[in-house]
């Protein structure tokens, strides 16, 4: 069953770097071709709304992760919109409510209708792994990308694991991918929207993929110790 999983993941971790490659690619095309909404507006938007917009995104992040709609674009525009740190912290405290609201629903008000739902065998075997690791099944699924969050959400509410444990293992380890992701939004944004000059922008982004690379050696050391750690 392990070297199954492990095949599993090995499939998985291609394919979401593939798209995740793609949809940078695209989202870049687009910004640049075809933004249909000015990104003025919305910086404006922003500056005029300090508090109501990140209520706001927060919300639909929450929503999203709730109706199991792939959150990743969201993320990325947290980086553009607010920058690597408060994008990461806006999506973190949004991925992580959304987070709750599913558990609670699969624990509290439907039970019998997810456990239904997640009968496939590939879902029973993460369900023993789960069982059996409890938060740090939870850190490892955060922190490694191949994971689709919002089914394992309501997966984790049909477990005993205590909420506030998953609670903070969630949010913790929702850190390190979101500051990726946030700073690659901010990237793109920077590269496209900045009116400085090419050699501060040069360095800028110098600064910012050092970052970004130090984050990737801390999250693949972590992903390894994890998947030691549960043995999958």
């Amino acid at each position: 069953m392990k070297m199954e999983v492990s095949k599993i993941l090995i499939y998985k971790k291609k394919l979401f770097f593939f798209l995740l490659l793609i949809m940078i690619i695209s989202i870049v095309f687009l910004f640049t071709n075809y933004w249909a909404i000015r990104p003025g507006e919305i910086f404006t938007f922003i500056q005029n709304n300090k508090i109501l917009a990140p209520f706001l995104f927060i919300i639909i992040v929450t929503i999203m992760n709730i109706t199991l709609l792939p959150t990743l674009p969201m993320n990325l525009g947290a980086g553009l919109l607010w920058g690597p740190f408060w994008g990461t912290l806006i999506s973190v405290i949004g991925s992580t409510c959304g987070a709750s609201c599913s558990f609670l629903i699969a624990r509290y008000l439907a039970h019998d209708y997810c456990k239904r739902k997640l009968q496939n065998p590939k879902w029973l075997r993460l369900f023993d792994l789960i069982r059996g690791n409890g938060w740090k099944f939870v850190a490892f699924v955060r922190i490694d990308p191949i994971f689709a969050s919002g089914p394992l959400n309501y997966l984790f509410g049909l477990i005993p694991i205590p909420f506030i444990t998953y609670i903070w293992a969630t949010a913790v380890f929702f850190i390190p991918p979101a500051s990726i992701i946030a700073s690659i939004g901010y990237f793109i944004g920077w590269s496209v929207l900045s009116e400085e000059s090419i050699k501060d922008v040069g360095h800028s982004m110098a600064l910012m993929g050092a970052l970004v690379t130090i984050i990737l050696v801390i999250l693949v050391f972590l992903i390894k110790y994890f998947r030691k750690s549960i043995k999958i």
